[in-house]
């Protein structure tokens, strides 16, 4: 399954299981017939996924702006451009260390580097975040603080459902006192080529491209401990070499409402991604200011939560098509304008997202 067509082919085999009647119009754009009527998707995105949306999405200091003002709490900091550069070191020093560069759009990490603790780091990440969308309508970069002490989660949201959360763990390998870094990256990969999903996200063999053992400066020859875990990378998606762990089941509930507002806060938002960080997911404390941040919302998330390493997969493009033949069933009102405070699996949360 190519990664570039894996979106559609998920909600392909989704409708097929379904028994939809469903036609491949090209390499990213099917047509699914649903209540009788045709509804045409871009990969995932079908007809209610809003270009304004999409772009609010792309650009991420909107997102930041419209996150705050639905009342979320998101990371501190600002955008700057390129010839802003100077400023951002002094902004990142007033903030205080560690901090994150990245551009104001692009995913996957890419232009992104975590850790920065110097002044000529946020210079290097400032312009390796330029460089990775130079000559585009958004050459901007965004220096944030960098939660500290959290894990990285993904919810993924469809209409008023959470319909999986996966805690996204970075690349690793785990030392058995023989094999150096190199051999058990290539073991690991050898793993990974053989999912879906994973095949196309091999872990770096080039030291140049692990951003963690590049900033401890480790080499590729070492030689792990027993039972040692190395982490590889700064970055925990799996783009760079990371792994999704289920935890759909684990997470608070406020955690849920949490997701569902982000996404309302975005117009046009049906249904999509969005990362969050917290020092433990499974406990929520409405008197600590500091307990989560939201990171960024994706408008076209991979589907993660079908492709897990531990735990249950979740079918998400199973509930994308849920969603539109609910829609189908109420043509007169084609749902809210926004998601409500629902749980995973439809469980209904009491208490509204403020």
């Amino acid at each position: 399954m190519a990664d570039s067509n894996l979106k559609s082919r998920v909600l392909e085999d989704a409708a097929v299981r379904l028994g939809l009647p469903v036609t491949r119009l090209d390499h990213y754009v099917l047509e699914v017939t649903i209540g009788g009527r045709p509804h045409q998707f871009l990969q995932m995105c079908g007809p209610t996924s809003s270009a304004a949306a999409k772009y609010l999405c792309d650009h991420k200091d909107l997102t930041r702006l419209l996150l705050t003002r639905a009342g979320l709490t998101i990371n501190e900091g600002a955008t700057f451009a390129a010839a802003e550069l100077e400023q951002a070191v002094a902004y990142a020093q007033v903030l205080g260390y560690p901090v994150v560069v990245k551009p104001t759009s692009l995913s996957r990490a890419r232009g992104v580097t975590l850790g920065i603790d110097t002044a000529e780091g946020v210079r290097e990440a400032g312009a390796r975040a330029l460089a990775s969308v130079a000559g585009s309508d958004n050459e901007r970069f965004l220096v944030e603080r960098q939660f500290a002490g959290g894990t990285d989660y993904r919810f993924f949201v469809v209409g008023d459902r959470v319909v999986g959360v996966i805690r996204r763990v970075a690349a690793y390998v785990v030392g058995d006192g023989v094999a150096t870094l190199l051999e058990l990256i290539q073991a690991k990969n050898a793993l990974r080529a053989a999912r879906p999903f994973y095949a196309e996200r091999l872990i770096p063999d080039d030291v140049a491209r692990l951003g963690r053992l590049k900033r401890l400066g480790i080499a590729l020859s070492s030689v792990p401990a027993s039972g040692e875990r190395v982490q590889l990378q700064d970055a925990t998606n799996a783009g760079s070499g990371g792994e999704n762990v289920d935890a759909t089941e684990a997470v608070h509930p406020r955690y849920l409402q949490l997701a569902l507002a982000a996404i309302a806060a975005i117009p046009g938002m049906r249904y999509g991604g969005v990362d969050m960080f917290a020092r433990d997911f499974t406990t929520f404390d409405e008197g600590d200011a500091g307990a989560y941040a939201i990171g960024e919302v994706e408008f076209s998330p991979a589907p993660g939560p079908l492709f897990v390493m531990e735990g249950v997969a979740r079918d998400v493009g199973r509930a994308v098509l849920e969603f539109y033949l609910d829609r189908a069933a109420q043509p007169s009102s084609h749902g809210p304008l926004h998601p409500t405070a629902t749980g995973d699996a439809g469980r209904r949360l009491e208490t509204p997202p403020t």
